[in-house]
C-alpha cells in the first residue's frame, strides 16, 4: 500500500488526472455491464437443476472370431456331466490366460443338453489359437465338413497322435444334435469311469463328419480323452442408467415483484424488496392549532 501512495505522490498534476479518468471511465463500464445483464435477465446456470436424459441402448458387438482349442489334457467319461466338461474348459482356458467364457462340445441325453442347445451360434467365423480358420460361422461349422481340423490346445501344443481311431468325447453329430441317448452309450451322461460302459467322439486330425462323430464303436469310459473347447461371445445389451447432463431445466423463472412508483416525498424508488411502513411512505405532519382568544372590544 504504501509503494502505490509513493507512486501516487510521485505523479505529475497531469498524470494524476489522466489516471483518475481511466480508473472512473473502468469503473463505469463495468457498472454497467452488470446493470445490463441484470436487465436482460441473466443469471448463472450453475445453480439451475440437471435434467437427466435417456441414451439409446447400446449394443456392444463381439470380436470377429469365436475361438477352439482341445484340451491338453485328458479325461475319463467321468466328466462331472455337462457342467464339469465345461469348467474344465474354463480352467484350461484360464490358465493360458486366454479369457473369455468357454463351453465343451459335449452332448448328453439331458433336457438341452445337445453341444447345439448349450452354444451360442456365432455369426463370426471360428478360429484355433493361432487364427487358423475352421469355419466361416455357426452354419458353417454344422455342415458335416471343417476347414481346418481340431488340432491345437490352449497352449499351441499340435495334437496329431490318434491312437484307436479318435481321441476327443464329444457324444454329438455334424449338425450339434446328441448322437447316442442310452446312459450305457454316454459314459451315464459323462458321469462314470466304468469300463463296462462306453462314450462316443471324434478326432483332432479328421475334418470330415469324424472330426465331432467316428464312424467307429465307442470307448470304455475309463480310457482318457480330449474336449473341444469353443468360446462364447453373446451379443450383449446394456441397460443405460440415467446420466445427467448439463442441460439446463424449463422450469419458469418466479415473475418480478412490481415495484411501486416514487412517492412524492422521496427523492427516489424504493427498492422493490422493501415493504411499505404502516401509514405509508409519506407521514402527514400534524401541526399544533394554538387556539383562538376571544378578544372583547369596548
Amino acid at each position: 500500500m504504501k509503494k502505490i501512495i509513493n507512486i501516487w505522490q510521485e505523479l505529475t498534476f497531469s498524470q494524476k488526472i489522466s489516471t483518475f479518468f481511466v480508473i472512473s471511465f473502468l469503473i463505469i463500464v463495468s457498472l454497467t455491464s452488470i446493470l445490463t445483464f441484470k436487465k436482460l435477465g441473466y443469471k448463472s446456470r450453475a445453480s439451475e437443476p440437471l435434467t437427466p436424459i435417456t441414451p439409446p441402448n447400446i449394443t456392444i458387438v463381439p470380436s470377429n472370431s469365436s475361438r477352439v482349442f482341445v484340451t491338453s489334457l485328458e479325461y475319463t467319461g467321468n466328466l462331472g456331466g455337462l457342467n464339469g466338461a465345461d469348467t474344465k474348459c474354463q480352467e484350461r482356458a484360464n490358465i493360458a490366460n486366454l479369457g473369455g467364457v468357454w463351453k465343451a462340445w459335449l452332448s448328453a441325453s439331458t433336457p438341452n443338453g445337445d453341444a447345439r442347445s448349450r452354444l451360442n451360434h456365432s455369426e463370426y467365423q471360428y478360429k484355433l489359437i493361432d487364427q487358423t480358420i475352421i469355419a466361416n460361422n455357426w452354419v458353417d461349422l454344422t455342415d458335416q465338413l471343417l476347414l481346418n481340423p481340431i488340432n491345437l490346445t490352449e497352449t499351441g501344443q499340435i495334437i496329431n497322435n490318434v491312437s484307436n481311431k479318435w481321441n476327443v468325447w464329444t457324444n454329438t453329430s455334424t449338425s450339434g444334435s446328441i448322437y447316442d441317448t442310452q446312459l450305457n452309450l454316454t459314459c451315464s451322461n459323462w458321469t462314470s469311469e466304468s469300463s463296462t460302459i462306453t462314450g462316443r467322439g471324434g478326432s483332432t486330425i479328421e475334418k470330415d463328419i469324424r472330426w465331432t462323430a467316428s464312424e467307429f464303436a465307442g470307448h470304455a469310459c475309463n480310457i482318457p480323452h480330449r474336449l473341444y473347447c469353443f468360446e462364447q461371445l453373446p451379443n450383449i445389451t446394456l441397460t443405460p442408467t440415467n446420466i445427467p447432463t448439463l442441460t439446463p431445466s424449463s422450469t419458469p423463472r418466479p415473475p418480478k415483484p412490481t415495484c411501486s412508483p416514487r412517492p412524492a416525498c422521496l427523492n427516489r424508488r424504493p427498492a422493490c424488496n422493501i415493504k411499505e411502513p404502516l401509514g405509508g411512505w409519506c407521514k402527514t405532519k400534524i401541526i399544533p392549532v394554538t387556539p383562538i382568544q376571544e378578544i372583547e372590544i369596548r
